[in-house]
């Protein structure tokens, strides 16, 4: 039995949404999860878990600056010990911007810190044009439909994998087994 932290950090909800199903999953082989939202204070120390997920949204084209600011106060310890990243956007809806190789938002968090997750992946968010302010939602819509994807100011669309979520779940079990 592992002691997970799983961190997230959101906009709209859909990263957290993503974190219960691989928290829900890992309960189930009775791991002891703690799901944490990366902007709030964290009342426990990372030495007393056995690994560290952290996932992050993009939203304008970046992520969350909660992701990168717990990232920068806790390097040390999160190279010292198994830990891994995801990353939500909408670009990972289309190949080959679906892999960790070929996501632009997830090669540019990497590239902006010297923390070396054990595990990465990308995974497609939800579009829900009804919750974002008009000025995103034509920057949503203008990026949409330059890569032929027509949505309109009332569309909602989820992209998420939600195997694919299982999956990289199940290898950060498997890679914590094996430290």
């Amino acid at each position: 039995m592992a002691r997970i932290l799983l961190l997230y950090s959101t906009t709209d909800g859909h990263t957290r949404r993503i974190a219960e199903v691989m928290a829900t999953q890992w309960r189930a082989a009775e791991h002891e999860v703690l799901v944490h939202d990366v902007s709030l204070p964290l009342r426990s120390a990372l030495s007393s878990f056995d690994a560290v997920v952290l996932g992050a949204s993009v939203r304008g084209g970046r992520h969350q600056v909660f992701a990168s600011e717990f990232v920068g106060a806790h390097l040390e310890e999160l190279q010292q010990m198994p830990s891994a990243f995801f990353s939500v956007n909408l670009q990972a809806r289309t190949p080959p911007k679906d892999t960790a190789e070929g996501n632009p938002h997830l090669q540019q968090f990497l590239a902006s810190t010297p923390w070396r997750p054990s595990l990465v992946t990308v995974f497609a968010g939800k579009l829900d044009m009804r919750r974002y302010r008009w000025k995103d939602r034509l920057m949503a819509m203008s990026a949409m439909w330059a890569t032929g994807d027509r949505v309109w100011p009332w569309s909602v669309r989820e992209y998420t994998d939600w195997a694919a979520v299982r999956a990289f779940a199940e290898a950060i079990t498997q890679a914590e087994a094996a430290t």
